[in-house]
């Protein structure tokens, strides 16, 4: 098995720990000669792994998930399905909380939903594995007739020995059913994360599938009904005013949970970031801003 390197940064986010596994895979790559790493990086992420991630050095291009159509910002990638910018990434809630490892979600711009991949990276690996099993299953294009399933090449092998997977087989959907809550084609499936909310804190979904995640004391307990409000100037004052009165949480759920699925206010958002100690998301809305100039 690859040893595992343990406290590494992201070159672009330093307050946010790689996990583990992910690392382990950098090493694997590495290791590993090219056709068998071309193959094995194909397994997870049919367009790309983000190589980049696998070096320390700290790094101050602009993410490319942000170039584009509105972006959760609580998204970062891992890698890419290769076409209509769908990628696989992990939701990094609360950056403040220093954790090890994230919810993992794949996600499509078109959609504007993340679907659940995975309670963690290592989960999220083994049901991309299964996203290419269900893939070969339905035979989408024509891979039955022409190459073996899979779970039968030395690549899946190598891979699964390497980083320590187990992939459940039976899990994998044999036929194209997008509502359905197990890994099918893509590695896509109706669920959305649910995250655990540590001691005092407390998770809110959003319809994008992300959610809020924050102390109990940043949301307001009379904002149960916010959503309800008629328009979207009636949404931006009363965001505003439960910035202004402490309930960042609350304000930020607000403008994140509208149907139209985009921000409605950037300016409050940013500051509804800021004042939960998220610099990072803050950081990253502002570049999406500026690559999308608005």
């Amino acid at each position: 098995m690859v040893e595992i390197m343990k406290g590494r940064r992201h070159p672009r986010h330093p307050s946010m720990r790689l996990p583990e596994v992910f690392l382990a895979l950098g090493d694997h790559l590495r290791d590993t000669g090219r056709n068998d790493a071309d193959g094995a990086e194909y397994l997870l992420c049919p367009g790309w792994v983000e190589e980049r991630l696998f070096d320390p050095t700290p790094e101050d291009a602009d993410p490319r998930e942000l170039g584009g159509a509105p972006q959760p910002v609580e998204i970062v990638p891992f890698g890419w399905a290769g076409g209509g910018g769908i990628h696989y990434g992990w939701v990094v809630l609360a950056p403040e909380l220093d954790l090890d490892d994230f919810p993992c979600v794949f996600y499509a711009a078109l959609d504007g939903v993340a679907y659940w991949l995975g309670d963690n990276t290592r989960q999220a690996f083994e049901n991309l594995l299964l996203g290419r099993v269900a893939e070969w299953e339905c035979d989408y294009f024509g891979q039955r007739g022409r190459s073996p399933a899979p779970y039968d090449t030395p690549q899946w092998t190598a891979l699964c020995e390497a980083l320590a997977l187990r992939p459940d087989l039976s899990l994998a959907v044999r036929e194209a059913r997008r509502e359905s809550d197990e890994i099918g084609p893509d590695a896509r499936s109706a669920r959305r994360i649910r995250p655990t909310a540590p001691p005092g804190w407390r998770y809110e979904p959003t319809r994008d599938g992300i959610g809020v995640l924050a102390p109990e004391s940043a949301f307001d307990p009379a904002s149960a009904d916010d959503e309800c409000l008629p328009t979207i100037d009636m949404k931006i004052d009363r965001a505003s005013a439960l910035l202004a009165a402490g309930h960042p949480a609350s304000a930020l759920h607000l403008l994140r949970n509208d149907e139209l699925n985009d921000y409605l206010d950037e300016e409050l958002t940013r500051q509804a970031y800021l004042a939960l100690g998220r610099t990072m998301h803050a950081d990253r809305l502002d570049v999406w801003l500026r690559l999308t100039d608005r």
